[in-house]
């Protein structure tokens, strides 16, 4: 068995980290897809109803799993994230956690 080179370990994680982006990509463009399928029956069949233990439950988990999706691609592809906005991400890092998001 040879052992890699420092230049080719580097290259093999490079490349993994690629294959990663591409997959939290795709999983993205499928979550987005299944909203857009879905919201019409939110809209007619919960925004509608009376607040409830239920409704509140099912809006804390439909938009803050869209918060964190939102917070993750930020830090993936480091796009401008400012100091607040990492201090912001990383307080509700715990909270995510709290309630049972994955957390960035």
């Amino acid at each position: 068995m040879s052992s890699l080179n420092p230049v080719d370990l580097a290259i093999q994680g490079i490349q993994q980290l690629q294959k990663y982006k591409f997959v939290d990509a795709a999983a993205l463009i499928i979550y987005v897809y299944d909203y857009l399928l879905t919201f019409d029956q939110e809209v007619r069949l919960v925004w509608s109803s009376k607040w409830n233990l239920m409704k509140a439950a099912f809006f804390l988990n439909r938009y803050f799993i869209i918060v964190n999706i939102i917070i993750q691609q930020l830090r993936m592809y480091k796009l401008s994230i400012s100091s607040v906005f990492s201090s912001l991400t990383s307080g509700l890092k715990g909270k995510l956690n709290y309630v049972g998001v994955p957390a960035p």
